[in-house]
């Protein structure tokens, strides 16, 4: 794991992991499909495919110890020792120093802020004496840290399992189990692989913000992966990006970071971080930011290869060795260690969006809504609910023949987002709404009669409309100020900012025309450099979920079946960025 040079241009000619030759022979795991239960592998089935990327993860994880011994200290590779004497002639060990704090803390019920001033004067006057911060203090006391072992141990079956849970008790654990659960009675359940890796709490809430802590606290001013002095170039960036309206929430300081929710931390760390970092954060902890993003991009994917997944779990598997080597193995958290289980999991229950609580905890705030005061509150939130339930059966059948005002009233009084009287459906998968123009450039008029083949009249252009479902917003629409909802990916690769949407008819003789209206979309080309923001040699991966592109003043017309997915843009002071939605269905 040496420190990668800078990034280089793509060799098409060298055959990557991630090689085209394989995508047709790799399955796909499909979400929207039910997932059959996880069974053990079986030999007489491995494909040469799968053969492959086995021997590579073999082979990669065997070879990653050998190239780390460069970047190896024996500071950061001692483990905390809760044996070893608070200071030399202590009556103390470390051990109970921290068992004293924490029975201070819990006796007195301190709030994190008061722990955190606590442990800043005992390292003001005894420094190095206890941890620097609450997150380590907690880490400390709690257990790890939890480095990677090799070779990796094997996982508990659910065999071993159950005969482990009949031995334990509560008071005498065996290998962590406390006794049998009443999930165990549950026949199709499975108690090792039933429970996720669940990526909001483990990787957004876990290794991405302690990452950002990593970097920016300034208890690590003295680390040579601090960066907290570059905070302002940091927001200076970050602060100017425009995401779409899949993204719920708009880039907020870095300095605000402790009051970031899930979704702030999953869109930094996906979109926003390798771009705005680059050259901020030193080269080999930038390029040991890639192999998360990278991994997190394709196991995120609305349909996931099984090839692909072999590939994430290579990546994720070097970075967690990485960790402990840049990072030191205090830091080596146990949502660190558990990236090494997200693969499995997609394999047994596919991509990361299909197990993920994002979409559980968005409806907590629906739930909220449903009681008032304190007292009864799950009997509340039923009544509430079924009440609203049996309403809306009814207003669909009494408001059959009713005019629109009254239709949009009970829309209002039922808090839906439906605008009946100002949409319009085009065809099958496009609607629009909103203010329109009859009057079309002549550019857009030529661009859609290039694609239609001959002469169009009758057009109308309209900046805000729905494909499939998928909001667009046009870049002349002045209804968004801290949004950019017009850059898309079509089908064939090519990325565009859309323009307007245009319906019109075409003319049949030299004075008529057919009568029925079509649409298209006119765009602008975004031009990809062919350079990669970021490669790891070592694996032969590089950036190809993240595109530097430049604007050309060609534009064109495309059917609206021609989209594939919206992104996000990142402009930087020097150079932009385009980054795809890994999917068209997880919703922050």
């Amino acid at each position: 794991m040496q420190e990668q040079p800078e990034p280089l241009e793509s060799n098409t000619s060298q055959t990557t992991l991630l090689d085209a030759s394989y995508e047709e022979n790799c399955s796909q795991i499909d979400p929207m499909q039910e997932q059959p239960e996880p069974l053990e592998s079986n030999t007489s089935q491995t494909t040469l495919t799968e053969l492959h990327y086995e021997e590579t993860l073999s082979d990669a994880t065997q070879r990653l110890p050998d190239r780390v011994v460069e970047f190896q200290s024996s500071k950061s590779q001692e483990p905390y020792n809760g044996d070893d004497l608070l200071y030399p002639g202590s009556s103390l060990t470390k051990g109970q120093s921290l068992l004293l704090l924490m029975s201070y803390v819990l006796r007195h019920n301190l709030t994190g802020v008061a722990l955190e001033h606590l442990l800043k004067i005992f390292n003001e006057h005894f420094p190095g004496l206890v941890p620097e911060t609450v997150y380590l203090f907690n880490k400390s006391y709690g257990g790890g840290p939890y480095p990677y072992r090799r070779p990796e141990p094997l996982l508990r079956s659910e065999t071993e399992h159950y005969d482990h849970a009949m031995a334990a008790t509560v008071q005498l654990p065996v290998k962590g189990v406390k006794g049998p659960t009443e999930l165990m009675r549950l026949e199709k359940f499975q108690i090792i692989n039933g429970f996720v890796p669940e990526y909001q709490h483990s990787v957004c809430l876990g290794v991405t913000r302690q990452l950002a802590t990593l970097w920016l606290d300034s208890n690590n001013h003295n680390k040579e992966w601090y960066i907290g002095t570059k905070a302002d170039i940091i927001d200076q960036e970050l602060l100017a990006i425009k995401p779409p309206v899949e993204i719920t929430r708009t880039p907020r300081s870095i300095q605000d970071r402790k009051y970031w929710k899930a979704s702030e931390w999953r869109s930094f760390l996906l979109f926003y971080s390798l771009p705005i970092l680059n050259g901020v954060l030193k080269k080999k902890f930038w390029n040991h930011l890639f192999l998360l993003v990278f991994a997190l991009h394709i196991l995120l994917q609305q349909q996931v290869k099984l090839c692909e997944v072999s590939v994430a779990e290579i990546a994720l598997k070097k970075f967690v060795i990485q960790f402990e080597v840049l990072y030191g193995i205090k830091n080596v958290s146990f949502n660190v260690h558990l990236l090494t289980h997200l693969a499995d999991s997609v394999k047994n229950w596919g991509p990361l969006w299909a197990t993920s609580t994002f979409s559980f905890e968005s409806f907590n705030g629906n739930l909220l809504k449903y009681f008032n005061g304190t007292t009864h509150v799950p009997g509340q939130i039923v009544k509430t609910f079924l009440r609203w339930k049996s309403l809306r059966k009814r207003v669909d059948k009494c408001l059959v023949n009713t005019d629109d005002k009254l239709k949009d009233l009970f829309s209002q009084l039922q808090n839906s987002n439906s605008m009946s009287c100002k949409v319009k459906n085009l065809t099958g998968n496009v609607t629009v709404f909103g203010p329109h123009s009859d009057t079309v450039s002549p550019s857009h008029v030529f661009a859609i009669e290039e694609l239609n083949g001959g002469i169009v009249c009758n057009c109308t252009s309209y900046t805000r409309f729905i494909i499939g479902e998928a909001l667009y917003h046009a870049e002349a629409n002045s209804r968004l100020k801290k949004r950019n909802n017009s850059i898309a990916e079509l089908r064939d690769g090519t990325l565009c900012k859309v323009l307007s949407l245009v319906s019109y008819e075409t003319v049949t003789s030299a004075s008529d025309s057919d009568g029925g209206k079509k649409c298209c979309v006119v765009v602008q080309n975004l031009v990809k450099s062919k350079r990669p923001l970021c490669r790891d040699i070592q694996l032969n991966i590089s950036s190809k979920f993240v595109y530097e592109v430049s604007e050309n003043s060609y534009v064109y017309a495309v059917n609206t079946d021609s989209f594939k997915r919206k992104c996000v843009m990142v402009k930087l002071q020097d150079c932009t960025f385009v980054i795809p939605l890994p999917n068209n269905v997880e919703r922050d």
